[in-house]
């Protein structure tokens, strides 16, 4: 399995979209105390991750939830590219808006497919955030 490219967007720390590209080789991952380094892997923990049906709010980038209005929509989104008999890209997500309450409401989750193949949507439910 090499990997190919991981897609962070709008998951704690790492606000909109945020890509991160590897090349053939030693890929290495440094940075100061608060950089992200440990959020990186925790993004990837939270991708692999299929046991558990929670979707915490503290997932939800900061930033974003503050810049969020009544009725806004975006989404959390973890996706690792990698090649393994052809290319694979596995992708966990969800949607979720701020409604007039001021609460934030899940409206999509998790999305795994291969690359060359349609998106199938695992489950779609509603489900208050702030719970």
């Amino acid at each position: 399995m090499i990997l190919k490219n991981i897609l962070i967007k709008n998951f704690r720390s790492y606000y909109g979209e945020n890509r991160f590209e590897f090349s053939k080789g030693l890929t290495l991952i440094i940075g100061d105390n608060g950089d992200g380094k440990t959020t990186f892997f925790e993004a990837l923990e939270w991708l692999f991750d299929t046991a558990h049906d929670n979707i915490p709010t503290n997932n939800v980038s900061e930033k974003r939830k503050s810049e969020l209005t009544e009725g806004d929509e975006d989404e959390v989104k973890v996706s690792l590219v990698f090649d393994h008999n052809g290319e694979i890209e596995l992708e966990k997500s969800f949607k979720f808006f701020k409604n007039e309450n001021g609460e934030l409401v899940e409206i999509l989750e998790y999305q795994h497919h291969r690359k060359s193949q349609a998106r199938a949507v695992v489950r779609v439910k509603l489900k208050n955030l702030n719970n």
